[in-house]
Formats: structure tokens, C-alpha cells, sequence
């Protein structure tokens, strides 16, 4: 009974207190200022953010440092602004703000730009035309670019960030560099752009082989299409093309006469390149060669078509130097000429000349040189080497042998009918120094002396008929007189 009485008491002790209190108090409420959040980083390229707080009364906001930095209130938030940073440099500016007599200081923050190559300063393209290249840039501000090159033009992509290099083609084999420069904020700098040279490279370009002919292999590595211009006619060439190297077997035929050599030319781009070829020629018998054969005292024989219309000849000799003409005593010219002979062992031929071969000069004056002629179309042109050919033939009547050397052969699809010692007015064969022919020897051959005997005497051994074969004419034997630098044959 005693406990619960004190507890009853103690209760009515507390109602009264408290009755008491409610009488007399009043309420004042206490002045509020948080900062809710805040979006104060801003990137280089500047932006807006915000500060948002709780407060009780008007909320007013001031950038106290930082003058970049533009705050506007609306309600409890705090709208910032920040332009663009332009500097490498990062920067700060403290927004105080302010509601009731509380304050709240919040620091705001924007990175500084950053510029740049992402991939460096130095690009290579190749020769072709419009090859190009994309440069990355890290820009914050406008990229202004400008070629230094004028084989290079350049221009800035705003969708891709790239400065965008194209080059025109390089005709050369060797590489060259241009550049490109470029602005952006308070950076400049300048990009080099190597282009590289025409790939065509050779080998070997040099090919020896023996007489029974072989197949070899030709490494072609190119950057643009191979031509094959030129090659002779005794040499086959297949390839195959992949990935920019051109494998090429050349198929060189069995030699069955004497060392010969040539050329396969090839183009790539503005370039050309040849292949040289040397084959040795077939083994000589034993015993007297063709060569032999040929060597000595000939009557050259040929038809004065443009002036007499009758047959002359020179004396003559063939050597291993080649065909010489001597001059009778009573002719202008008494230097001998001697006109380039090949003589094949083995294909039993001789070659004269090509045309274009210099034989020497007459009276010191003109410049003579050996030349082809066709009767209907004239003389060989200069442009184009041909060699006559030779052949050695051997005729009998009444029992006497007699040897003769037949000339033929074309310059282009033209036979030649005729060879011209041609007189230029300055050493070079060509039509601007071109001053005449000195002498037209037409239907020419050849008939072979022997030891110590001269032509006349020849001549009387000679058949009484014969058929000087591109043209139809007969020669007679006769007497010879003389007939200015020539020797004619009545």
C-alpha cells in the first residue's frame, strides 16, 4: 500500500509542473543555412552548375573570388556559369551565400584545356595519288590548318577531330617530306608528312646464261603496274603479281650462232628499268671458221640508179676490223672508210652497220655516217638502228669458182635496197644535220678476189650473166674506167 501512494503522488507532482510550463512559455525558431549539393566542376570548355541549399528566409549568393565565375539565384538554388578555360592552367572561385545572417562558403572548380597531337607529329603516306592520312587533335577551341606544301592539302574535320592530309602522287623514286601547320587555343604547332618514292626495284638486272638457254627468276617489288615495253625476240617472259612484287621467269631460248645479247625494258609509273641479258653464243667447229671465209679482197659492186644508170664498184676489203672502201687515186675522198661488221660463226651470216654508224669525215668538212635506202620510200629513218644482212654464195661457169657476199635485209617492215654514205653538217646522226647522200650504191654484192688478183680479172672469171637478185639487172664483164671517186663497170 505504501509503494503505490508514493508512485500516485509523484504523478500528481508532475501533471502540476507541466500545467504550469504551458502557461508561460514562448516558441522562437532557430535560423537555418545547409548546402544540400553542389555541381561546381566544371570542364575547360566551361558549362553551368548548381548549388542547392536548405534555408530559412531569402537566399542570396556572391562570387567572391574568381571574376570567370557568374552565380544567379533562383529560390534556394544558386545557378552557376563558366565560360571556357583556355588556359593549360585549372582554376577556383568561392561562391559565399548568405540566408538569415548564416553563410556558406562552397569552392567551385574548372579544368584547364588541354591541346595537342594524340599520335605524335610525323606520318608517312605512300606515292599514289590521294593517299591520305587522319591526325587526331585534342582541341578545346577552333583548329585553324594550313598546308606549307604545295603537294599537300589539309583541312580540320569538327565531326571527327582530325586534321585530314592528302597528297598528290610522287613521280620519283625518292621519298620527300611536307609539312602541315595547325592553331588551336594558344598552341600552334607543325605536322610532317613523308611520302614515299616509286617502289620498282630490280633482281637481278643482270642475266648470263649459257648457249643451251635457260629459265630464270626476276623479283619485281613495285608500287605501281609493271609494263613490259620491250624484249627480244629469242626471250619468253611469264609472271605472277601479289601483294606488290612481280615474279617474273624469263625463258631464254638455246643460241645456236654466236654471243648475242639484250635488253627487257620495263616501266612502272614515269620509271623505267631494263634487264640485261647476255648469252654466250654456240661452240665453234674446229678447223677454219666463217670468219675465215670472209676475210679478204673484194670488188663491191652496186647500180648508180639516180645519175648513170650503170653498174660501178669499189675495192674492198673485210678484216676483223670490219668492210673497208678504199678510193681510186683520182677521187675526191682518199681516206678509206670502214663500215662495223658482225660476223657469225656459227649462223654463218655477216651484219653491216647498224645504219647511224659513223665511218669518218670528207674534206674535212661534212661528217659521213652509213644509212639505208628503200626505192619508194626512201632512206632508213634516224631513229631506228637495222643491220644489212650478208650471205655468202658460190657460183661456177666453165669450171671457175666464184665467191660471192649478197647483202639484204630491212630497216623496219622496209627492205633495203640500197646503202648511202651520207654526209651530216655536225656529229650527230640526225635529220636536222642531214646534208646529203655522198654516194647511193643501189643493189649492192660483193665478189671475192683471190690472192693477188684484181677485180677486172675477177670479172672475166665471173659468169657473163649475172642476176643481181632484189632488182634484176645483169653485170657484164668489161673494163673499168674511172668515173670520179668511183669505179664503174661497163
Amino acid at each position: 500500500m505504501k509503494k503505490i501512494f508514493c508512485f500516485i503522488a509523484l504523478l500528481a507532482g508532475v501533471t502540476m509542473l507541466t500545467s504550469c510550463g504551458n502557461d508561460d512559455a514562448t516558441y522562437t525558431p532557430v535560423p537555418v543555412l545547409e548546402v544540400s549539393n553542389a555541381d561546381v566542376l566544371f570542364e575547360a570548355e566551361g558549362g553551368t552548375g548548381s548549388i542547392t541549399v536548405n534555408a530559412s528566409g531569402n537566399v542570396a549568393a556572391v562570387v567572391e573570388s574568381g571574376s570567370w565565375l557568374s552565380a544567379s539565384v533562383n529560390g534556394n538554388t544558386v545557378n552557376l556559369s563558366a565560360p571556357l578555360n583556355s588556359s593549360l592552367n585549372g582554376r577556383s572561385a568561392k561562391v559565399v551565400i548568405t540566408a538569415d545572417g548564416n553563410k556558406a562558403e562552397v569552392t567551385a572548380t574548372q579544368k584547364g584545356s588541354v591541346y595537342g597531337l594524340v599520335e605524335g607529329w610525323e606520318y608517312t603516306v605512300t606515292d599514289a595519288a590521294n593517299a591520305s592520312v587522319n591526325v587526331p587533335v585534342v582541341h578545346t577551341e577552333a583548329v585553324i590548318v594550313e598546308s606549307l606544301t604545295e603537294w599537300l592539302t589539309a583541312r580540320f574535320n569538327d565531326a571527327t577531330s582530325n586534321i585530314e592530309v592528302v597528297a598528290q602522287s610522287n613521280e620519283s623514286a625518292k621519298d620527300r617530306v611536307g609539312y602541315v601547320a595547325f592553331k588551336t587555343g594558344i598552341i600552334s604547332d607543325t605536322i610532317a608528312v613523308i611520302q614515299k618514292g616509286i617502289v620498282f626495284v630490280v633482281n637481278p638486272a643482270t642475266l648470263s646464261v649459257s648457249s643451251e638457254g635457260s629459265s630464270e627468276t626476276v623479283t619485281i617489288q613495285h608500287s605501281r603496274p609493271v609494263q613490259i615495253i620491250a624484249a627480244p625476240e629469242w626471250v619468253d617472259l611469264k609472271g605472277a603479281d601479289k601483294g606488290g612484287t612481280l615474279t617474273m621467269t624469263v625463258t631464254i631460248a638455246e643460241n645456236t650462232s654466236g654471243t648475242r645479247t639484250g635488253e627487257i625494258t620495263l616501266t612502272s609509273g614515269p620509271l623505267e628499268k631494263k634487264i640485261s641479258i647476255a648469252q654466250a653464243g654456240a661452240e665453234a667447229e674446229e678447223g677454219p671458221t666463217f670468219a675465215d671465209e670472209v676475210y679478204g679482197q673484194y670488188a663491191f659492186v652496186y647500180y648508180d640508179a639516180f645519175e648513170t644508170e650503170d653498174w660501178y664498184y669499189y675495192d674492198t676489203e673485210i678484216t676483223a676490223e670490219g668492210l673497208t672502201i678504199y678510193f681510186p687515186t683520182s677521187a675526191t675522198v682518199t681516206v678509206p672508210y670502214t663500215i662495223p661488221l658482225e660476223i657469225d660463226n656459227v649462223g654463218r651470216q655477216v651484219k653491216a652497220g647498224p645504219n647511224g654508224s659513223y665511218l669518218g669525215t670528207f674534206a674535212d668538212t661534212y661528217y659521213v655516217y652509213l644509212g639505208w635506202l628503200n626505192m619508194t620510200t626512201g632512206l632508213s629513218p634516224f631513229d631506228v638502228r637495222s643491220m644489212a644482212i650478208g650471205t655468202l654464195s658460190t657460183e661456177e661457169e666453165d669450171g671457175e669458182l666464184t665467191t660471192y657476199l649478197e647483202w639484204g635485209g630491212t630497216f623496219g617492215d622496209q627492205e633495203i635496197e640500197g646503202w648511202v654514205l651520207q654526209a651530216h653538217a655536225s656529229p650527230e646522226y640526225s635529220d636536222d644535220s642531214y646534208i646529203g647522200g655522198l654516194s647511193f650504191l643501189v643493189n649492192p654484192y660483193m665478189m671475192k678476189l683471190d690472192s693477188g688478183e684484181d677485180a677486172a680479172a675477177a670479172r672475166r672469171r665471173a659468169p657473163s650473166s649475172r642476176v643481181i637478185y632484189s632488182r634484176g639487172h645483169k653485170v657484164y664483164p668489161a673494163k673499168t674506167s674511172s668515173h670520179g671517186p668511183l669505179k664503174q663497170m661497163k
